[in-house]
């Protein structure tokens, strides 16, 4: 998957645009919120995890990818 050209700064201000704590932000992408400090802090972060913070109708694609990681993992095998 295609990481992310934003920098951590610009992670954290889209954040605060958006007004949500890092605690939502980490809660949309499954992850610690500890993770989420460390994408503002300049962490690698997939563009897609972006996109299911900032849009939320895209949550379920994320999901969608989880079930075929596994199921390429599982066929790989």
């Amino acid at each position: 998957m295609k990481k992310s050209n934003m920098t951590g700064s610009e992670i954290k201000r889209l954040r605060n645009h958006f007004g949500l704590t890092q605690k939502e932000c980490a809660e949309r992408i499954e992850v610690g919120t500890r993770m989420w400090q460390k994408y503002e802090e300049g962490s690698p972060i997939k563009q897609l995890y972006l996109d299911c913070v900032f849009k939320p109708e895209n949550k379920s694609y994320l999901k969608m990818v989880d079930i075929y990681q596994k199921v390429d993992a599982e066929l790989m095998a």
